[in-house]
């Protein structure tokens, strides 16, 4: 197959598909090994008009100069012989893998990782903020379009991005619906621009699979009457197990999830924000900004204690909670104090004697 680069510019050949999907084949050519082309199932017009606004809108973080390349964004637009649209060109991401396989537990387990996993978080939220500043939308935040190579992200997929040009919106017509907003489940993707407040609680939901070793925030144990309600159900009622209305809600962190309260506290409060104050108010759910100047902070803490007594392989955050204790936990702290030393006297005090009689009657 052949296509041209652009309305005037030269044929090239496609090769095959090397990654198919849902709208297109992301295909290799012979006019450059640093492109790859995607090929739409479906070209229309609409999608056409939509890749001629991206090439004349690029966003600030595609043309800034960086040590990676941040965003696949359209380079070149794509026609058949006979001027029909087709597709576009992008760059390639070479030797990359899914962000998914960063957060699998087997592949985080010690404090580099935990910081590698810093670094990519911070790389997602500078990228998302910086698409936010330009009125950019991504829409379909998820694990699978974000690629890592040479410890940094670049987002793919960017043909879906909801964007303004020519006077126009193009909205984002796809979405996985465990990233989903409530207010945007069983909606029609196409039926609604997608708002600031959307994309943040994708990217909590993200971060959290990040963080937590690939457990979804809304993955539960049930612990009512009855059938367990769907994932979908669960995000819409606000049912988040980690919260303060888990146990009223009848939902509990899964046995297989690493310890929540390991994370740094401050992790814990923005977390607690999107899904709980920012299920019933969504403009207050965490954002992109937000979360950068909370990584940036642990990162500069760089202590070296690890969070102990946790079933997690990623039980080695910097203690955060030291530096910003939480009252409720330095009032049970001075609470169980009087009790707590007391009793740890007692029990030295009893193994002593105990040694000392084991001792008078091996002598016996």
């Amino acid at each position: 197959m052949k296509v041209r680069l652009g309305q005037f510019g030269q044929f090239v050949n496609v090769g095959s598909p090397i990654v198919g999907g849902g709208e297109g084949s992301i295909c290799p050519n012979d006019f450059s090994d640093s492109l790859l082309f995607k090929l739409f199932h479906r070209p229309s017009l609409q999608k056409e008009k939509k890749i001629l606004a991206m090439l004349d809108h690029p966003p600030k973080i595609a043309c800034r100069v960086h040590r990676a390349l941040r965003v696949t964004w359209p380079l070149e637009i794509l026609y058949d012989p006979k001027g029909n649209f087709v597709g576009y060109a992008m760059a390639r991401v070479p030797n990359a893998i899914k962000l998914f396989d960063i957060y699998h537990r087997s592949r985080v387990s010690t404090a580099k990782d935990r910081d590698i996993v810093l670094n990519l978080a911070y790389d997602i939220c500078e990228i998302i903020d910086s698409l936010h500043q330009d009125g950019i939308m991504i829409g379909d935040i998820n694990e699978s379009n974000i690629l890592v190579a040479q410890k940094h992200v670049t987002f793919i997929d960017t043909d879906s991005f909801q964007i303004r040009g020519n006077g126009e919106i193009y909205r984002c017509e796809v979405g996985r619906p465990e990233f989903m907003a409530r207010e945007t489940i069983g909606r029609p993707r196409r039926d609604f621009n997608v708002l600031p407040e959307h994309d943040n609680h994708a990217l909590n939901v993200l971060l959290f699979l990040l963080f937590m070793n690939g457990v979804h925030p809304y993955h539960a144990g049930w612990t009512g009457k009855g059938p367990k309600p769907s994932l979908a159900e669960r995000i819409q009622k606000g049912m988040w197990p980690y919260g303060r209305r888990g146990k009223a809600m009848q939902v509990r962190p899964p046995r297989s999830a690493p310890s929540f309260t390991d994370l740094p506290a401050g992790f814990c409060d923005l977390f607690s924000r999107c899904f709980e104050m920012g299920h019933f108010r969504p403009t207050k759910r965490p954002q992109a900004s937000d979360w950068m100047k909370e990584i940036a902070l642990v990162k500069s803490r760089n202590l070296q204690g690890i969070a102990t007594g946790s079933k997690s392989t990623l039980n080695v955050w910097p203690h955060s909670k030291a530096s910003t204790p939480n009252p409720l936990r330095r009032l049970v702290h001075a609470l169980m104090t009087p009790v707590l030393v007391p009793l740890k006297l007692t029990l030295s005090v009893l193994l002593n004697l105990g040694t000392k009689l084991q001792r008078q009657l091996g002598e016996r």
